[in-house]
């Protein structure tokens, strides 16, 4: 089966889990399918047109802001993608399309789509859509005003059929855009054959992730401010919002946590990153449809501390594979920190059982041979539909 696969990123360049969790379903779909990506053109120049590659992502896409652009911007970009869509549909001629993130890249590779009638499916791992399904009275008279513009790209998005990575999610997803079909299936991870596991008497901690705001680094830095054992390290790997760079570094200062607490930076290797640590403490405040860091560090034998609400409540179950805290409660987040902090043979059963669920709900093989199947089930029914 033909199967164009459809991201606004495409690894190596991403955001977080979700692109790279594209990437992954893609190379695996690959081994029984001719599979092509159709991505954004972020740092590329002069790619090739739609007829000279194969098998590379053709990434041809132009971007969009669709908070801060002018009308007309838009509507240009609309129509380069909508036209660059139609071409890649008549080169390749897919027998399915599979939708990832669409955000920034336009609602018209969608509508090109739609307008073809082919089968497609949805992975909703953020609420993009949001972006395009605006109800307010300002966002119907900018589409009006669009509506009478030349070669205007038109349409609704239709999200009848959709995978998504946690039940929470799928929720939502059946909830705000009203899908007929949702299947929930978790990302996955490939697991090391073995772990080189550094020893210490030191309980080590850590945080990987983009660095902005919502994803509540100041929340656990509190949290150890308050710890009354100083033997530990707090180690945060990742980079993004300098601005919340600065107010971190600055946090750590006031707290007197110098000699415990860094600011990494991205880590060159997260692999030895992981194998070098005990403990990921994931303190986000933000709506995580899942938390692909969480099982990432599980694989490699950490422990790992998550809140109790949004995806990555769904990973493990508190005190058997991981540690659960109140969603956004420093105090919460001490408490289970001290829980484990004085016990490292219970941190070492936990990471152990932790290890155990990834191998048996998250390992790569698993996961995306299901994904595989839906897309396979999908294009039987949407095809069977079409017939009738």
């Amino acid at each position: 089966m033909r199967i164009l696969v459809v991201s606004n990123l495409y690894p190596p360049h991403y955001i977080g889990g979700y692109e790279i969790s594209c990437a992954d379903t893609v190379e695996f779909l690959k081994k029984n399918h001719d599979v092509v990506v159709l991505t954004g053109n972020y740092r590329v120049e002069n790619q090739p047109e739609p007829g000279f590659i194969k098998k590379e992502p053709w990434r041809i896409l132009k971007y969009i802001d669709y908070l801060n652009g002018n009308a007309l911007d838009k509507h240009n970009v609309e129509k380069y993608n909508y036209k660059k869509t139609i071409e890649v549909l008549n080169c390749f001629k897919p027998d399915f399309v599979f939708f990832w993130n669409c955000q920034k890249i336009s609602i018209a590779p969608v509508i090109a789509v739609q307008k073809r009638n082919l089968p497609v499916l949805f992975s909703i791992g953020d609420f993009w859509p949001d972006v395009y399904e605006q109800e307010s009275a300002a966002a119907y008279i900018k589409r009006a005003v669009k509506n009478l513009l030349p070669g205007a790209v038109g349409g609704k998005l239709k999200l009848k059929y959709t995978l998504t990575p946690s039940e929470w999610v799928g929720k939502e997803v059946v909830r705000k855009y009203r899908a007929e079909r949702n299947y929930v299936v978790p990302r996955s991870v490939h697991i090391p054959e073995s772990i080189n596991r550094a020893e210490s008497n030191t309980v080590r901690y850590i945080s990987c992730g983009r660095i902005e705001p919502r994803k509540g680094y100041e929340l656990a830095i509190d949290a150890f401010s308050n710890l009354e054992d100083k033997n530990f390290t707090f180690h945060i790997y990742g980079n993004g919002d300098e601005e919340y760079v600065d107010f971190l570094k600055n946090l750590v200062r006031e707290k007197n946590l110098d000699d415990r607490v860094e600011l990494k930076g991205k880590a060159a290797d997260i692999a030895t990153v992981y194998e070098q640590n005990d403990v990921l403490v994931f303190s986000s405040l933000a709506t995580e449809t899942f938390g692909r860091v969480v099982i990432e560090a599980m694989s490699y034998g950490m422990t790992v501390i998550v809140p109790d609400r949004y995806g990555a409540s769904e990973i493990i179950t508190n005190m058997r594979d991981g540690v659960v805290f109140e969603y956004g409660n420093a105090e919460s987040l001490l408490s289970c920190i001290r829980n484990i902090h004085f016990d490292h043979e219970l941190i070492s059963l936990l990471a152990k059982s932790g290890r155990e669920t990834v191998k048996n709900k998250f390992n790569y093989y698993t996961v995306q041979s299901e994904i595989e199947k839906i897309v396979l089930e999908e294009f039987r029914l949407q095809n069977k539909r079409s017939v009738r």
